[in-house]
């Protein structure tokens, strides 16, 4: 029986990147299709996948959706239409040749993994991608960094906490399990719930070292630090909501911890005179505290 593949790329104004990402799925060893949503683009991008790569079905939001709302509509997609994978790519990110087919062989010869990405390269292939590179550590990875120090044989897949779904092959068997993501959050921080979620089900979350990808991130190591104020006020948010969403007290027990938690660290950059860090915490947790959840 054949092994069905969907892969999943949301778009938003991404013109310049279409080409880098779409070619190496339309040129993957790997039988595939191809779904694209894309997020009410306001440059070429619908018109260049039109032309360009009609094979490719097209799904287009009137509004920007945001990454995890878009992907759900991709994962429905995937179940009604019987497909054994999701494939999500980034599309700042392309894939080998051969990267789909190793994941899911990977995956046929442990079933134990709902999620399983590969070494996510930088845009260049002679460096690991910067924040990925954090997700090998021993914390997060275990062994990965020993064995290929130490020189004893690397292993197809190892189980992590984390990995990033700018690459992650996922069983319909983890959607059916797990769900999708949760719309809940608004960018950024659905993917580290998804992937607890994911353990708290039972499932694995793996990194396989020998499968090759790159994602050229918009940012980089050396543009982090220009980040504008609403960005990081929206990071603020999206960690809280994710600690809020991992506590497993009641609704009241866990508002008036983060009312508690809010208000210790009032005092402290208070104290400290820290005028954007005081806005920061005061709007972050005002969001989580009166937003239905």
């Amino acid at each position: 029986m054949s092994i069905k593949v969907l892969a999943i790329v949301v778009t938003y104004n991404a013109e310049g990147w279409v080409d880098y990402c779409l070619k190496s799925l339309i040129e993957s060893s790997a039988e595939l299709d191809i779904l694209c949503i894309d997020n009410n683009s306001s440059d070429r991008t619908v018109n260049i996948i039109s032309e360009h790569y009609p094979c490719i079905k097209l799904i287009e939001n009137k509004k920007n959706m945001g990454f995890g709302r878009a992907n759900n509509i991709g994962f429905e997609y995937c179940l009604n239409e019987a497909y054994d994978y999701a494939f999500l790519l980034n599309q700042d990110a392309r894939v080998e040749r051969d990267a789909v087919q190793e994941l899911v062989n990977i995956h046929l010869s442990d079933s134990g993994f709902g999620i399983i990405s590969p070494l996510q390269r930088g845009k260049e292939n002679n460096q690991l991608e910067y924040i990925f590179s954090s997700w090998l550590e021993p914390k997060n990875t275990p062994n990965l960094i020993s064995d290929f120090v130490t020189g004893d044989s690397i292993k197809k897949v190892y189980e992590c906490s984390f990995v990033n779904a700018a690459i992650w092959l996922v069983s319909s068997e983890c959607l059916k399990k797990v769900g999708f993501f949760d719309q809940d959050f608004p960018h950024y921080g659905e993917d580290n719930d998804y992937a607890h979620r994911v353990k708290l089900a039972g499932l694995k979350v793996g990194v396989a070292p020998s499968v090759l990808a790159n994602h050229a991130r918009y940012k980089t190591a050396t543009t982090e630090g220009d980040e504008d104020f609403g960005s990081k006020e929206n990071r603020r948010y999206v960690s809280l909501l994710v600690e809020y969403k991992r506590n497993p007290a009641g609704v009241t027990k866990k508002y008036f911890y983060f009312l508690r938690k809010m208000l210790v660290e009032i005092v402290h950059y208070s104290v400290l005179f820290d005028a954007e860090e005081l806005i920061l915490t005061l709007r972050a947790y005002t969001r989580l505290l009166f937003t239905k959840k």
